[in-house]
């Protein structure tokens, strides 16, 4: 395979590969852990609407590293989603992973990646959370240098459809 499809299908491979290893793993749990702690000491007002994962209604991106994207889907409690799937929520302005049977609950939070773990309605937490956010990207940014592996920060959804069309190509 050539061209950029070729490198971006490689490129996901790789993350795909890396989030398998136990430090990565290790690493980025530990990171979540003390994400965890945070929230529990500063407690946002959360209301499980849901609102934070309709990206267009809430005039937000969902950012994240090429890593930690391949780290999350790989999760067994991860279900695979479909480039179909991936293009209705983008269409519907969503996360594709938003669940449908309720429409305000994230079908994935055991294993949500960490802006997911960082982001608050709570207006009262923008500052807190834009030093943790930061912060923790600055962690995974240092992982993929440390352990040689290709660093890209991308909008959530491209980041599911690259990792879900490597995984096409590859069969």
């Amino acid at each position: 395979m050539s061209g950029v499809a070729g490198e971006d299908a490689d490129l996901a491979r790789r993350w795909r590969a890396a989030a398998a290893d136990p430090e990565v793993d290790a690493a980025i749990r530990a990171m979540h852990a003390r994400i965890e702690e945070t929230v529990a000491q500063r407690r946002p007002l959360c209301l499980a609407s849901g609102n934070c994962c309709r990206f267009e209604a809430f005039g937000h991106r969902l950012m994240v590293t090429g890593l930690e994207a391949a780290w999350t889907a790989t999760r067994p409690e991860t279900p695979s989603i479909s480039l179909q799937q991936i293009d209705e929520a983008r269409r519907e302005g969503r996360c594709p992973h938003l669940d449908s049977r309720e429409g305000r609950l994230c079908g994935i939070r055991g294993a949500r990646p960490m802006p997911c773990r960082t982001f608050f309605c709570d207006r009262a937490a923008t500052d807190w959370q834009r030093e943790l956010h930061e912060s923790c990207l600055g962690e995974l940014k240092a992982l993929h240098d440390r352990l040689g592996i290709p660093y890209r920060y991308l909008e959530w959804r491209d980041a599911l459809a690259l990792l879900v069309n490597s995984e096409v190509t590859s069969r």
